[in-house]
């Protein structure tokens, strides 16, 4: 009989690639490139960054990576608190044919009237990140109109709880977005896939942040493979820091 640990090797986590959203009314010029070759690797969970001043902008970035990486593909936008209740409200009409799987975060952490007032007026999903501090925030959430819950093993702490949160979310009727902070390393990531690959539905993909690293921590960084990552089958986490490394980065 195999253990557990050994029936999870080889199980992949599905990673969602972070896609910097429009700069004025155009792409970065390495954007759109960025997305066709990740598409053809694989990938198939998009998150755009949106949240500029103009939100027709991000519209445009949204319509613009749908035609990039077809209609099958999962696309997700995050505004990570730039936005109003009126700006997010013109950015949902723009995109309505666009299948956005959420908006995460548009408003302040803090604006549940906002929340619950953008959540009757749009159809369009919305996810909370920032306004996940501990795991007694997802109820509020929830109940104020938030439809999907980011989930960072780096605010919460630990992985019992992770799970508790996992369980919150499953009581509420929401789903988990899990997901690394801005550059974490592999060590970071390498413990959200051992959590990622044990969740019963992960709709959308896990986005692991190491690779925007100019240089990882560790030796042997946890590798991405055709949008995919799977948990290495070694002792702890599967990565180790590179010692000497963070020994010459001392002050």
């Amino acid at each position: 009989m195999r253990t557990r640990s050994k029936v999870l090797t080889g199980v992949l986590a599905v990673v969602m690639l972070l896609i910097v959203g429009a700069i004025a009314t155009s792409w970065a010029p390495d954007q759109p490139v960025a997305a066709l070759a990740a598409a053809a690797k694989g990938y198939r969970h998009f998150k755009l960054k949106v949240g500029k001043d103009d939100p027709n902008n991000d519209v445009n970035a949204a319509v613009a990576l749908r035609k990039i990486v077809g209609p099958e593909c999962e696309i997700a936008t995050d505004a990570n608190m730039a936005w109003t209740v009126e700006k997010s409200l013109a950015f949902a009409a723009g995109v309505v044919n666009e299948k956005i799987s959420y908006l995460e975060q548009p408003l302040a952490d803090d604006d549940l009237p906002g929340l619950e007032a953008l959540a009757h007026a749009t159809k369009l999903p919305l996810a909370s990140d920032e306004a996940i501090h501990a795991v007694s925030d997802i109820s509020t959430q929830a109940k104020a109109g938030a439809s999907w819950i980011g989930l960072k093993l780096i605010k919460l702490g630990t992985f019992s709880a992770m799970r508790r949160a996992l369980d919150v979310c499953d009581d509420h009727g929401v789903r988990p977005v899990l997901a690394c902070k801005i550059a974490e390393s592999s060590i970071g990531a390498a413990a959200l896939s051992h959590l990622a690959v044990t969740v019963r539905e992960c709709a959308t993909g896990v986005s692991f942040t190491h690779s925007y690293l100019a240089r990882d921590v560790c030796a042997s960084p946890l590798q991405v493979s055709n949008g995919r990552v799977a948990p290495r089958e070694v002792p702890g986490h599967g990565v180790e820091p590179d010692v000497d490394y963070l020994m010459r980065q001392r002050c």
